[in-house]
């Protein structure tokens, strides 16, 4: 019996001792782990885009439709460029429009996902009179009031002076900069000579456009919908035409191609991607009004506004670089805006050596070099498409802001949170942005000092065990 007994404790002096071993291996586990062995930083990873919200203020006065006692079709004009503006809508993208006949009310909200979202603008009316600041007001206060997260933008489409020249150009331009402050980017198109007239300030997020009229309004409103869906327009020397076949060259990968094709009777076809077809993801006709302004039925109608914008998306990953071709047909003149698919990618070295994404960060002083990376193969991409990219980057560590305003650089990190953002300016005013965030460790404890600690302390429980053992 007693044996027995003896033999029970001997037993369990032993698995004690071994648990407080596996316990310890535990803690330094642990210890491995927290001060630096693993990997504990986390790297940003941007979420399918929230959209955006974009509240455009439409000049919907007299002087839209008449001048000089002689009726225009500027109005016209417009109202067509709106309705390509709105064919160009991502699914997640919102758009309110504000007519300035509402004296600050809403006209109507379009989502990017409605399919009827350009017919909603071609049918729209009401009274042409006058130009008041207030819907202005109304629209940017609704954009500070916003909190969906979508990236937020003011429109403003305006052919003469506010309140007829009542409202000060600088009472003007202090309202836009205090939109700016908070977050809120405003585009400006001041249409004939009458409007008043802005500068921009791209830095703060201001843009200012002026149009003549005709197809120069046309003009400048598909340019602020590109720069606002992050369009570039391809340049000629990519695109081969023949007869009603063109392909165009890509040699980066692509996010999304859009083709607007004017013309009476167009029709667009499926675009062929290195011999694979891929139909558009969406397909909307625009078209002159012909639904008069209530208080102008004899208005002047430009009937040669017709066309089709066709969308085609890339979906989880973009396409391939290569060969696009599509077929057109029953166009007078076509044009074709793309969004890149690549990545600004912000790199880090230390003392020379490139710091791989999977490293640790410690406090101190580190090189940035920023270029734009293919998400398909994780290469290095160039191209003539990507060389007048303006860099920039803003470090963010705990609360403390650094700003690189070039394609390289240094930054010096200290312990806590650091965000990077780095931008890449397009031509156009389009701008790619990607950010990363990190943990930036402490100077890590050397691994021998932390082995030799581990050696100690088993050597400590081994003695312990080996005592237990022989007095029993």
């Amino acid at each position: 019996m007693r044996e027995t007994i003896h033999r029970v404790l001997k037993r369990s002096s032993r698995r004690t001792a071994w648990k407080r071993i596996i316990v310890f291996d535990l803690v330094i586990a642990f210890l491995l782990s927290t001060f630096g062995i693993n990997d504990i930083y986390t790297i940003y990873a941007a979420s399918e885009s929230k959209g955006r919200i974009i509240n455009v203020v439409y000049d919907g006065s007299g002087s839209m439709v008449t001048s000089g006692g002689e009726n225009i079709p500027r109005w016209s004009q417009a109202k067509y460029a709106l309705e390509v503006f709105g064919a160009m809508l991502n699914e997640n993208d919102v758009m309110n429009i504000y007519p300035m006949s509402k004296e600050g009310g809403l006209g109507f909200t379009l989502k990017g996902a409605s399919s009827d979202r350009v017919k909603t603008i071609h049918d729209m009316n009401g009274l042409y009179a006058n130009t008041p600041f207030t819907t202005v007001k109304s629209a940017g206060q609704n954009l500070i009031e916003d909190n969906s997260g979508k990236e937020r933008w003011l429109v403003i489409i305006t052919d003469g002076a506010f309140d007829d020249g009542a409202t000060p150009t600088e009472e003007v331009q202090s309202t836009i900069d205090s939109y700016n402050s908070q977050g809120i980017k405003v585009a400006y198109l001041a249409i004939g000579d009458n409007a008043v007239s802005l500068q921009s300030n791209a830095k703060q997020g201001f843009y200012a456009e002026k149009a003549e009229d005709g197809v120069d309004v046309i003009n400048k409103v598909t340019s602020i919908a590109n720069q606002i869906f992050e369009h570039l327009v391809l340049p000629d020397s990519y695109i081969a035409t023949s007869g009603n076949d063109t392909t165009l060259t890509f040699d980066i990968p692509i996010e999304q191609v859009v083709v607007f094709a004017q013309g009476d009777d167009v029709s667009i076809g499926d675009l062929s991607i290195n011999g694979s077809k891929v139909s558009p993801s969406e397909t909307q006709n625009v078209k002159y009004s012909d639904v008069t302004p209530e208080n102008y039925q004899d208005a002047v109608v430009d009937d040669s506004l017709k066309g089709v914008v066709a969308i085609y998306n890339a979906g989880d990953e973009p396409f391939a670089e290569g060969d696009y071709s599509i077929s057109v047909k029953g166009a007078e003149v076509v044009e074709y805006y793309y969004t890149p698919g690549v990545i600004v990618n912000a790199s880090l070295s230390y003392g020379g050596s490139p710091v791989s994404e999977d490293a640790e960060l410690y406090s101190g002083d580190y090189e940035v070099n920023m270029n734009f990376i293919n998400p398909l193969t994780g290469e290095t991409v160039t191209s003539k498409l990507l060389e007048d990219a303006e860099f920039s980057l803003t470090v963010t560590n705990n609360g403390k802001e650094q700003t690189i305003e070039s394609s390289s650089g240094s930054i010096q990190l200290t312990e806590g949170d650091v965000s990077l953002t780095a931008v890449a300016k397009l031509p156009g005013q389009v701008e790619l942005s990607d950010q990363k965030d990190y943990v930036v460790l402490p100077e890590p404890i050397e691994l021998a000092n932390l082995l030799r600690l581990g050696q100690k302390r088993l050597s400590v429980v081994r003695k312990e065990i080996t005592t237990k053992h022989t007095m029993n």
